[in-house]
């Protein structure tokens, strides 16, 4: 059931914003194929925990994943030239996004999964349409491009004892 409100979530999301023209609407599917990615792997997730749960969810979220990409693949040179265009902008490189799924209700190191906009860019361009790969690398440890990394100053992720002692002080 859940796959198939899913399912119907992104083809109505979809529908609804059919409208945008120009530059809008490739930074929209850009930016639902990075959504459909982290669903994926947030789905994979549960489904390696209990597979007989989520596994159809999972195979769903999958093809939704896929579909993105093939629509990007499918207008190629204009994707191509969109990025090409968007990459010259400085702007972009200040933007931060979530490359790979994190649970952001827990303590994370943003340095593990952020991306900047102009690197996510470079990323789509090299591995969908130099490299004709079916998918993106699933992690940043998987890039093989230059892409700018740890970009804040070292992050120490708290362990359990770290919390029990900060509620202990209050």
């Amino acid at each position: 059931m859940k796959s198939v409100i899913t399912l119907a979530f992104l083809i109505l999301f979809q529908m609804a914003f059919s409208q945008i023209k120009g530059n809008d609407k490739f930074e929209l599917e850009i930016s639902k194929l990075i959504t459909t990615k982290h669903q994926y792997e947030k789905i994979k997730g549960y489904a390696a925990k209990r597979p007989e749960i989520y596994n159809r969810q999972k195979d769903s979220c999958y093809n939704s994943y896929i579909g993105y990409i093939k629509e990007l693949k499918s207008n190629s040179n204009e994707y191509k030239q969109y990025i090409d265009n968007a990459i010259k902008s400085d702007e972009l490189e200040k933007e931060l996004l979530f490359y790979t799924y994190v649970n952001k209700n827990m303590p994370f190191d943003p340095n593990k999964y952020t991306i900047s906009k102009l690197d996510l860019y470079r990323v789509i361009n090299h591995y969908l349409f130099v490299l004709n790969e079916n998918v993106l690398p699933e992690n940043l440890e998987d890039i093989h491009i230059s892409i700018k990394k740890n970009r804040k100053k070292g992050f120490k992720l708290q362990t359990e004892n770290d919390i029990v002692t900060e509620i202990r002080r209050k």
